[in-house]
């Protein structure tokens, strides 16, 4: 039997048939697009041509405060990561990534940044790592480090990195938790200076020349 779509009375028949195909071809069209975004991305990764890790931490490596007792809670305070060839040592690592806030309420102390990819290492090869955190008003670790403000920074690890095909990337697994430290500034330590000298001024009680003129008012 057949329906012409103009009848009323096959309205319900014309739709379905009509439509059929197309949803058939929309399914298809979905599939086709999906599996070409997928193989773009696989091609992105392996052309981009460097090693990958998740960049994150868990509750047993935590940043703290300087008390070594309370997480440290984002916006405020940011982390990114130092990366460098195998056998960097810490001063030559670099940034890899742009920081990200670390969390906050009970995830507080925690990143997960998840697959961060570094430019001179090739895939598959292995690398020095290192995470660092910092005060977010500070603008940069550098400044944060030399300015004052807290800051802190994780033990080096090495890792082999993923290829961005196979598998799945490695997690970054620090060596320990770690706590902010200040690093006080030119001015403060000079304050810090001018406060020891005259502790240890008034430890002496006065000089000689005060203690004439004092006797000479008598």
């Amino acid at each position: 039997m057949s329906y012409q779509c103009g009848d009323r009375s096959s309205a319900s028949q014309c739709c379905s048939v009509a439509t059929s195909p197309r949803i058939f071809a929309m399914k298809a069209s979905v599939r086709i697009v999906g599996a070409a975004a997928a193989l773009a991305w696989l091609a992105g990764v392996a052309g981009f041509g460097q090693g990958i890790v998740i960049f994150k931490n868990d509750r047993n490596t935590r940043v703290f405060y300087p008390d070594c007792v309370t997480p440290v809670e984002g916006p405020k305070f940011v982390v990114g990561l130092w990366a460098g060839a195998l056998g960097s040592t810490e001063p030559s690592l670099v940034p890899v990534t742009l920081p990200i806030p670390l969390a906050t309420g009970v995830a507080a102390g925690l990143w997960n940044a998840g697959n961060r990819g570094i430019p001179f290492v090739a895939p598959g090869e292995r690398a020095v790592l290192q995470a660092r955190v910092w005060e977010a008003a500070a603008g940069s670790f550098e400044s944060a480090r030399a300015g004052g403000w807290l800051y802190g920074m994780s033990g080096t690890i090495t890792l082999a990195t993923w290829e961005g095909i196979t598998g799945i990337a490695p997690e970054t697994t620090w060596p320990s938790a770690f706590c902010l430290v200040p690093e006080p500034a030119t001015v403060a330590l000079l304050a810090l200076g001018g406060a020891a000298l005259l502790s240890v001024q008034l430890a002496r009680g006065p000089s000689s020349g005060q203690r004439q003129r004092r006797t000479k008012s008598d």
